[in-house]
C-alpha cells in the first residue's frame, strides 16, 4: 500500500467524533495564528501545523507558488467558510538534487542518531 493509500485509509478511519476533535483542534490552532499574527517564527510553525491538521480531517490543503512574492510560498487551506492563506518563507538552502535513496538513507541516520541520544 502506498503512502497516499496509506494516508486515505487514516483519514476514512476517522469517525465523526475525531473529525469534531480534529476539527477543534484545528479551529484552535488558528485562534493561535491570529493571535501570533506578527510573531513570524512561531505563526510559521503554527501554519505548518495547521495545514497537516487540516488535511487530518479531510479538508483541501496545501502549498502554493505566489509570483509576487518569489521569496514566500502560500500555505492554503479550504475552510469550510472560505479559502485561507499565509505566506512563509521558502526553503533558503538550494535542493542538492538527492535522490529517493539518499533521501531515505539520511532520514534513516537521522533516525539512528536520535535513538543512539536517547540510549
Amino acid at each position: 500500500m502506498s503512502t497516499v493509500e496509506e494516508h486515505d485509509c487514516i483519514i476514512d478511519e476517522l469517525d465523526d467524533g475525531d473529525r469534531r476533535q480534529g476539527a477543534d483542534v484545528l479551529a484552535g490552532i488558528l485562534e493561535e495564528i491570529q493571535l501570533h499574527d506578527t510573531d513570524y517564527s512561531h505563526r510559521y510553525t503554527l501554519v505548518l501545523f495547521a495545514v497537516a491538521t487540516a488535511v487530518l480531517v479531510g479538508l483541501e490543503a496545501g502549498f502554493q507558488i505566489d509570483p509576487a512574492e518569489p521569496d514566500y510560498v502560500v500555505a492554503c487551506i479550504e475552510l469550510p467558510t472560505g479559502p485561507v492563506g499565509w505566506h512563509i518563507p521558502v526553503h533558503k538552502q538550494p535542493y542538492d538534487g538527492h535522490t529517493t535513496e539518499q533521501k531515505y538513507a539520511r532520514v534513516g541516520d537521522y533516525i539512528n542518531e536520535q535513538e543512539a541520544d536517547r540510549g
